[in-house]
């Protein structure tokens, strides 16, 4: 459950609804101006913060290194596959020159 500002003054606003109530008077508008928490709870607080950063943080370097490692299979794949065409070319090249070559021979 989230606690807020707004969470907090309507739980307050309620409790003293239903408190003067008792006395005939009724709550038309409640503010909560400030929310002073105690300094361990305020230290849980950024403490949850800070583990919650550090969480989205190892996330991101996560999704970098998937990335970058589906981007190596691809670059290799690529690779593999312009040098099987290069390989064909120079195949190709050779049979050519083989070819002009046993016709000069005759």
């Amino acid at each position: 459950m989230k606690i807020d500002r707004t969470t907090i003054g309507e739980v307050m606003r309620h409790d003293l609804a239903a408190e003067l109530q008792t006395m005939h008077v009724t709550v038309h508008y409640f503010q909560l101006r400030n929310v002073a928490l105690p300094k361990q709870y305020e230290k849980i607080i950024e403490e949850k913060e800070i583990t919650r950063q550090q969480i989205t943080t190892a996330e991101h370097i996560q999704k970098t290194k998937l990335i970058k490692a589906e981007t190596s299979v691809k670059v290799a794949a690529i690779n593999s596959e312009i040098t099987v065409v290069n390989v064909r070319w120079i195949n190709n090249g050779f049979n050519f020159i083989r070819l002009k070559h046993k016709q000069i021979e005759k």
